[in-house]
Protein backbone atom coordinates (compact mmCIF):
# COMPACT_ATOMS: atom_id res chain seq x y z
CA UNK A 1 0.00 0.00 0.00
CA UNK A 2 1.66 3.48 -1.10
CA UNK A 3 1.76 6.49 1.11
CA UNK A 4 -1.13 8.41 -0.16
CA UNK A 5 -3.30 5.69 -0.48
CA UNK A 6 -3.13 5.34 3.25
CA UNK A 7 -2.98 9.11 4.08
CA UNK A 8 -6.18 8.94 1.94
CA UNK A 9 -7.37 6.42 3.74
CA UNK A 10 -6.54 7.65 6.99
CA UNK A 11 -8.42 11.21 6.33
CA UNK A 12 -11.70 9.94 5.37
CA UNK A 13 -12.21 6.78 7.95
CA UNK A 14 -14.64 7.21 10.24
CA UNK A 15 -16.25 4.13 12.21
CA UNK A 16 -19.29 4.00 14.44
CA UNK A 17 -18.31 0.91 16.80
CA UNK A 18 -20.97 -0.20 19.38
CA UNK A 19 -22.33 3.32 19.89
CA UNK A 20 -19.17 5.08 19.96
CA UNK A 21 -18.12 7.50 16.85
CA UNK A 22 -14.49 6.69 16.13
CA UNK A 23 -12.38 9.24 13.82
CA UNK A 24 -9.14 8.83 12.65
CA UNK A 25 -6.58 11.90 11.93
CA UNK A 26 -2.84 11.84 10.00
CA UNK A 27 -1.30 14.77 12.05
CA UNK A 28 2.15 15.96 11.72
CA UNK A 29 4.00 16.47 15.05
CA UNK A 30 7.69 17.38 15.81
CA UNK A 31 9.09 13.51 15.19
CA UNK A 32 7.69 13.42 11.54
CA UNK A 33 3.59 12.64 11.21
CA UNK A 34 1.26 10.42 13.46
CA UNK A 35 -1.86 8.88 13.60
CA UNK A 36 -4.76 10.80 16.17
CA UNK A 37 -7.30 8.35 17.22
CA UNK A 38 -10.58 9.92 18.60
CA UNK A 39 -13.18 7.75 20.35
CA UNK A 40 -16.20 9.42 21.95
CA UNK A 41 -19.53 7.90 22.72
CA UNK A 42 -22.32 9.59 25.08
CA UNK A 43 -23.20 8.17 28.12
CA UNK A 44 -26.03 9.88 29.69
CA UNK A 45 -25.26 13.56 30.14
CA UNK A 46 -22.01 13.05 29.76
CA UNK A 47 -19.80 12.81 26.48
CA UNK A 48 -16.47 10.63 26.78
CA UNK A 49 -13.87 10.65 24.52
CA UNK A 50 -10.76 8.67 24.41
CA UNK A 51 -7.81 9.58 22.46
CA UNK A 52 -5.03 7.47 21.22
CA UNK A 53 -2.06 8.25 18.77
CA UNK A 54 0.06 5.51 17.05
CA UNK A 55 3.59 6.37 15.08
CA UNK A 56 2.68 6.19 11.34
CA UNK A 57 4.99 3.06 10.98
CA UNK A 58 2.09 1.22 12.47
CA UNK A 59 -0.61 2.35 9.89
CA UNK A 60 -0.81 -0.91 8.06
CA UNK A 61 -2.18 -2.38 11.32
CA UNK A 62 -4.41 0.12 12.10
CA UNK A 63 -5.99 0.33 8.91
CA UNK A 64 -6.52 -3.56 9.07
CA UNK A 65 -7.55 -3.29 12.88
CA UNK A 66 -10.28 -0.44 11.71
CA UNK A 67 -11.52 -2.49 8.26
CA UNK A 68 -12.45 -5.14 10.71
CA UNK A 69 -13.98 -3.02 13.08
CA UNK A 70 -16.37 -1.58 10.54
CA UNK A 71 -17.20 -5.02 8.90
Amino acid sequence: MNEEIKTQTLKESKFSTFGARVFVDLKEGPNGEFVKITKSKKRGDKKIKDIITLPLEDIDKLILSLNEIKN
